[in-house]
């Protein structure tokens, strides 16, 4: 049996070039969750650091990695930080009051599941909302559980009923 030596034989060598890409992933996220920089100025400064990163790469060997490095961990941090905070979910996820009775247009977007007890399930688009304060137009995908007669794929229906929010996933390992 022929042995070889000074390979590194394993399944995770194909995958090592990712390393880097994981660990400033890890670092972004987990900086944007402890410190909540501007989503604005971690944006600029990836862009830079990148931008000097491309620049210099066949300069400054060093540097340019380094330059890459932090350009991808503050671009995590910019896309951690919109998705967590600053896009309109977000926004409206914080705002909103709690368990409350709203009132909806939506429009049905799938035919309807039909169940054995005369209730049926379909996703739907809401178009306007009215909550206790407030009303308005609103775009966002709901699933509906519904009573009665299904309705049809297209129709405009009006639902009303409670929102609440989901608990967060856990890992129960």
């Amino acid at each position: 049996m022929k042995k070889e030596s000074g390979h590194f034989r394993s399944f995770l060598r194909q995958r090592l070039p990712f390393l880097p890409l994981v660990v400033a992933a890890i670092v972004g996220i987990v900086a944007d969750s402890f410190f909540h920089p501007s989503g604005f100025f971690c944006l600029s400064v990836s862009l830079l650091a990148l931008g000097f990163s491309f620049w210099s790469a066949g300069k400054r060997v060093r540097v340019s990695v380094i330059c890459l490095f932090v350009g991808t961990v503050l671009a995590f941090a910019a896309l951690h930080g919109w998705q967590s905070r600053a896009s309109a979910s977000a926004k409206f996820a914080m705002a909103w009051p709690g368990p409350s009775v709203v009132d909806v247009h939506a429009r049905v977007l799938e035919l309807p599941t039909v169940y054995e007890d005369g209730r049926s399930s379909f996703p739907a688009m809401v178009m306007e909302m009215r909550v206790p304060g407030w009303s308005g137009k609103v775009s966002f995908p709901v699933q509906v559980d519904w009573r009665g007669a299904p309705p049809r794929y297209g129709d405009l229906v009006r639902v009303r009923g409670s929102v609440t929010s989901f608990e967060p996933p856990r890992n129960p390992g």
